[in-house]
């Protein structure tokens, strides 16, 4: 690799003070990797920034179509909220750039710590399977945060657009979110056990408060949800403004595109609608059933 990057591109690979980690079915606009790297040298405590991910192929089925609208608020919301309260728990391995060393010239993502303990040399339990065969971007993310604490940060930058090819079936789809849902899981327990290194008593209430949000939506939600629908339905029947006050909580999402300045997604939110059970309901009861499942498909 070192005599490819003298070759091919006359760089030395000590001199390298980036690195980008990129899918190969993800295109990322060149654009997008210049204001990454802006960022990294913008704020010397950056560690690691990750862009937008949006969908190259929307049209090619109702199932991609869906997920159009979900990716968007993933990244508009969940990783915004994350990017101010705390840290990105997770930099997407489809379009991220890291620091390799700071500005004195210390290992920063080359840290010994983390290149050991990434390593993964010790596969023994579940845990670690979860962690490490399936969760590798999101456990990378949880070992700069555990090494690095406060002193580092985890940002999202939404300028920097990249695209990439979804599941275009439920199959598919299934067990790429249980992927993702269980090393969810998994890394945000292991983010508990760092709770007590960070800085100071606001920086631990600020990564508590990201983690029990996401926890919540993995495991509360998909029993609130049907909750909240036999609820509706009451409430329809015995009152007859409750339809108007549902239709508003359920256009919340297209209030936030609006919010946002982001006209172009609201289309988008029809088909993600039904899937909303989807999403929120059987991924994550797939996921917990399917924990002893590492394999990729």
């Amino acid at each position: 690799m070192e005599d490819k990057m003298r070759v091919c591109l006359n760089i030395n690979l000590v001199e390298a003070m980036y690195m980008l980690v990129v899918d190969s079915d993800t295109e990322g606009s060149p654009t997008g990797i210049l204001y990454l790297v802006h960022q990294l040298q913008k704020d010397p405590t950056l560690i690691g920034v990750c862009g937008y991910t949006g969908v190259s192929n929307p049209f090619s089925n109702m199932v991609t179509y869906s997920q159009v609208f979900e990716y968007w608020l993933t990244h508009a919301v969940l990783k915004a909220v994350e990017s101010v309260c705390s840290n990105v728990l997770v930099l997407s391995g489809c379009f991220t750039i890291y620091r390799l060393t700071w500005p004195d010239n210390q290992p920063a993502i080359l840290l010994p710590g983390i290149l050991e303990d990434y390593a993964g040399s010790y596969e023994n339990t579940l845990y670690e399977h979860n962690i490490l065969s399936i969760g590798e971007d999101r456990y990378l993310s949880t070992l700069v945060i555990r090494y690095f604490g406060s002193d580092c940060r985890l940002r999202y930058f939404a300028a920097a657009i990249c695209a990439t090819n979804v599941p275009d079936s439920l199959s598919v789809l299934l067990d790429q979110r249980r992927r993702w849902t269980n090393s969810l899981i998994y890394c945000h327990f292991a983010h508990l056990s760092v709770l007590f290194f960070e800085a100071s008593f606001w920086s631990r209430l600020r990564l508590l408060f990201v983690i029990g949000c996401e926890l919540f939506m993995v495991f509360i939600l998909l029993l609130a949800l049907p909750a909240g629908v036999v609820v509706a339905i009451i409430s329809i029947l015995l009152t007859p403004y409750a339809w108007a006050i549902l239709l508003a909580f359920c256009l919340l999402p297209v209030v936030l595109c609006v919010l946002c300045n982001d006209w172009k997604y609201v289309p988008f939110y029809v088909p993600f609608f039904p899937m909303i059970a989807m999403f929120s309901i059987v991924i994550p009861l797939y996921s917990m059933w399917k924990q002893d499942n590492i394999k990729w498909g």
